[in-house]
């Protein structure tokens, strides 16, 4: 499968409809390390239809994009910042893969909240205990998190990391006021 890399400006429209869409088709992975915009009132939707969409822009204007949503079979990761327009979600409908990182790396969500659909998979990978051996989600405090019944959690170990007693890793780093609804089903990757 082909890997694309993205590092030129994606551009919305100055008028027309108030929120363009993008759709990631295709079994490759697609990268996108930056985003400009002409007009930020005219934040991008984003449908991962199949394969795998990395965000790696650590700092996108504000409300860069509209809703996000992850379909059965597509993954979103990467390790940059989403930041949602206000009233946008990232969703991740049954038998799509929210997985932060790279390999092991962070991702983050600002201005909305992550909903995880039953069936949905959170995938974090886990190489070790110090930040950037492991994958983690960042939800800042104008978001929150819900994992409806049935959402998995899905944990793949490095073989060559051994955990010891009283090891912490935070593979969601819920920054809001909202407790996390609902839990996770756990299950190996």
């Amino acid at each position: 499968s082909a890997v694309v890399n993205w590092t030129g400006p994606v551009y919305t429209r100055t008028s027309g409809p108030t929120t363009d869409k993008v759709t990631k088709l295709g079994a490759g992975t697609l990268t996108l390390s930056s985003f400009s915009q002409v007009n930020t009132t005219s934040p991008i939707s984003l449908v991962v239809q199949s394969g795998r969409l990395n965000v790696t822009d650590a700092a996108p204007p504000a409300g860069s994009f509209s809703d996000i949503t992850v379909m059965t079979g597509a993954t979103l990761g990467g390790t940059g910042r989403i930041s949602l327009a206000t009233g946008k979600t990232v969703t991740v409908n049954a038998g799509g893969t929210l997985a932060p990182g790279m390999s092991a790396g962070t991702l983050t969500v600002s201005g909305g909240p992550v909903n995880f659909a039953a069936d949905s998979i959170f995938t974090v990978e886990i190489n070790g205990t110090a930040v950037g051996q492991y994958d983690r989600l960042v939800v800042t405090p104008t978001g929150s998190v819900t994992a409806a019944d049935g959402a998995l959690l899905a944990l793949d170990f490095d073989p060559l990391f051994t955990a010891a007693v009283g090891d912490i890793v935070y593979i969601l780093d819920n920054q809001t006021a909202s407790p996390i609804l609902d839990l996770f089903q756990y299950g190996e990757g």
